[in-house]
């Protein structure tokens, strides 16, 4: 198990490239949903991300890179950038991670391969986009760091676990609550192969 996080995502996603995603990833049903075509959203979601203007000691400023903090746009556009960016920097491994999921910027994943690998594999995901830097934390005594404010560990009753008040009272950290389960699924992202997918959809 391990554990890794995107610096400063917010503030380092690529505006303009992210836009060009944007008009890209569009799908058929889109007429149906609004009147305004990919090209128009291009350009709404480009003025959006660019009036970053703010007022500190009376003074003006423009923020040059990235999405601004406290946007309602800002994670969007940053999920919608990331998905893009796991894609394809997954496809180009021959070596990938057994499961792979990310809420914003913390990624939970399951590395099957031996540690010499997971740290080329780090380099890859690091050398893919000048923007987007990882950093790791690597599983230490059957549990790995903080993923959603939850301590995933190892323990012979249940396939993770989180530590509580007591620590001799494993809880499953799976939640069961419908609207809980659909709000994490589709904030996550998953670009890995289908049999852990399956196979984590069906626990859930």
């Amino acid at each position: 198990m391990v554990s890794f996080d995107i610096e400063s995502l917010f503030t380092n996603v690529p505006v303009t490239e992210s836009c060009r995603i944007v008009s890209k990833v569009h799908d058929d049903t889109l007429p149906d949903r609004t009147p305004l075509t990919p090209d128009e959203i291009h350009d709404l979601m480009y003025f959006c991300l660019n009036s970053t203007s703010f007022k500190w000691r009376d003074n003006y400023y423009q923020q040059l890179q990235g999405a601004a903090m406290g946007s309602p746009l800002s994670p969007v556009i940053a999920n919608i950038f990331m998905e893009h960016f796991e894609t394809t920097a997954l496809q180009t491994l021959s070596q990938r991670p057994s499961l792979w999921l990310r809420y914003v910027d913390d990624t939970f994943v399951i590395w099957p391969h031996n540690r010499r690998d997971l740290g080329h594999f780090l380099a890859h995901i690091n050398q893919h986009h000048p923007s987007i830097k990882f950093t790791m934390e690597t599983e230490q005594n059957n549990s790995t760091p903080s993923y959603t404010s939850s301590l995933p560990n190892r323990h012979p009753a249940s396939p993770l676990t989180k530590s509580t008040g007591n620590p001799h009272t494993p809880i499953d950290i799976f939640a069961t609550d419908p609207s809980t389960v659909h709000t994490y699924y589709n904030q996550s992202t998953t670009p890995s192969s289908a049999e852990p997918i399956n196979s984590a959809m069906s626990t859930i």
